[in-house]
């Protein structure tokens, strides 16, 4: 049956998503229209733009809505639950789609009260282990497990890779310290990985910090088998861009980053046929499977990642039947897979 529902979240719609949250909301947003009837109230310039506040308010406050749905920040979230705490009868129609994977920690840490949830209808994770967190941080709201989700029209292959002599790496996220960048560089200065320079590559996409910018142009330069290449349009210009990413063998994702939640991007190598070596960080572990789909390490240990590398590098039939399950995994967290199957109970 078709609802109407109030969307709340950094949405963007019209350009490139600029980060995960955007691009979930607006494969979320696409799926819901398809269906029900949906106001949207973009959080995108919200600082910048006080009428949206406004709008926020009356739509909150004057306006009936079958289902409410939060997908902000999770500092956004927690503001707007205890400004409207005495709206009780909109919170049990309110659904909470947590963004990250900081919120239980914040919760832990006292920063936000868990009382500002409790008349929530839902709140929606993305793994187990937050799940988990949650109900130890004393939040009885009901909660439901979703994975991260993406358009998987098809998947990427280009198995003749494995035939080169060279092993291609990819870094794909947010250019910046806590993605893991430091452990990178230090990876490369370990002997056992230095000696080996002309038998693999590093290629980096994604948006700079701005506070980092120079001092990561410094350490790319310092490596000659390094190259930053820019962005990946995979909101508006899939084909390419997959395309682009499929000639990779190994994706690097070693992240400390606190927020980290379930990275799409990890969604976009497995559909490439690319497996991860990332930390054993947040939620990694329930979407990389240790000598499945990739390799797990300890946090901020650039020695284990540079044996992780070399691995890859000296046993590439390993890896490629590697990558072989991961083509097979990315059918898993398509869009209309994900939602098909847990909206229905949700909304």
């Amino acid at each position: 049956m078709s609802k109407k529902i109030l969307f709340i979240g950094a949405v963007n719609l019209g350009t490139p998503p600029a980060n995960g949250e955007e691009y979930k909301n607006q494969e979320l947003i696409g799926y819901l229209t398809a269906m029900h009837k949906v106001n949207i109230i973009d959080t995108h310039r919200w600082i910048r733009e006080p009428i949206t506040l406004i709008r926020l308010l009356v739509h909150m406050i004057f306006v009936k809505y079958d289902r409410i749905i939060l997908s902000a920040s999770s500092a956004s979230v927690f503001r707007l639950l205890d400004a409207l705490r005495f709206l009780k009868h909109r919170m049990r129609k309110t659904i909470y789609f947590v963004i990250g994977g900081y919120f239980p920690r914040a919760l832990q840490e006292g920063r936000y009260r868990a009382r500002a949830y409790r008349h929530l209808s839902s709140i929606v994770v993305e793994g187990e282990s937050m799940k988990t967190d949650l109900r130890a941080a004393g939040i009885d709201t009901r909660i439901h497990v979703v994975p991260n989700f993406k358009k998987v029209v098809k998947t990427w292959n280009a198995p003749e890779k494995f035939e080169q002599r060279e092993m291609r790496f990819i870094f794909m996220s947010r250019i910046s310290v806590s993605k893991g960048l430091d452990i990178i560089f230090e990876a490369l200065q370990d002997p056992r990985l230095s000696s080996r320079s002309t038998d693999f590559s590093i290629d980096f996409y994604g948006p700079v910090e701005a506070d980092y910018k120079l001092e990561f142009n410094q350490r790319v330069e310092q490596f000659s088998n390094c190259q930053y290449k820019g962005y990946l349009d995979f909101a508006y210009q899939p084909e390419a861009s997959y395309r682009e990413m499929s000639a990779y063998h190994v994706m690097l994702f070693p992240t400390y980053w606190m927020g980290e939640g379930f990275p799409g991007a990890v969604i976009d190598a497995f559909m490439c046929g690319i497996p991860v070596i990332a930390t054993d960080w947040n939620m990694n572990r329930e979407v990389i499977h240790d000598g499945e789909t990739g390799r797990l390490i300890p946090v901020k240990d650039s020695g284990a990642l540079a044996e992780a590398m070399l691995d890859a590098i000296d046993h590439q039939r390993e890896w490629k039947n590697m990558s072989e399950k991961c083509l097979l995994r990315a059918t898993d967290y398509d869009t209309h897979k994900v939602l098909g199957h847990h909206l229905k109970h949700i909304i």
